[in-house]
């Protein structure tokens, strides 16, 4: 099913967002099998320290804080953020109403002004923005143009 503008459903983006909310887990699962949480130091030679022991090392000063901010332990938590808003924004009247977004459509039913109001069928403006983050991956492209 497609909306007006030739998106694919929500129902295929929800399933895409899902898939690679599985995909980031897994890869930080395994990365928190070295530790959770990990530290950076930034001297001439940037080194990211796993349980103390130096992981990376060498001329990468820069890139060694920003390995660090990714951690496992963010990576779990930005997971479940991101499923919490796609269970918020599931399909409208108790799952019936696949092709309306729950939260849209009730913005727009209540007649608030809102910028995207006058889109209310599936993807939510908010499902393709969370999507957009994987806009690199291969299957991204071929889902928004069904």
């Amino acid at each position: 099913m497609c909306d007006d503008a030739g998106m694919s459903s929500g129902g295929d983006l929800v399933a895409f967002v899902s898939a690679r909310l599985v995909d980031d887990e897994a890869v930080a699962r395994e990365a928190a099998g070295l530790t959770e949480c990990w530290l950076a130091e930034e001297p001439a030679i940037g080194v990211v320290l796993v349980d103390g022991e130096p992981l990376i090392e060498g001329h990468i000063t820069g890139l060694t804080a920003h390995i660090a901010r990714h951690d496992p332990a963010r990576t779990f938590r930005e997971v479940a953020a991101k499923r919490a808003i796609l269970a918020e924004h599931g399909p409208a009247n108790g799952g019936r109403d696949a092709g309306r977004c729950r939260v849209c459509t009730a913005i727009a039913d209540t007649g608030m002004e809102h910028r995207h109001a006058t889109r209310f069928r599936a993807p939510c403006p908010t499902l393709l923005f969370l999507a957009a983050t994987w806009s690199d991956h291969p299957d991204y492209a071929a889902l928004l143009s069904r």
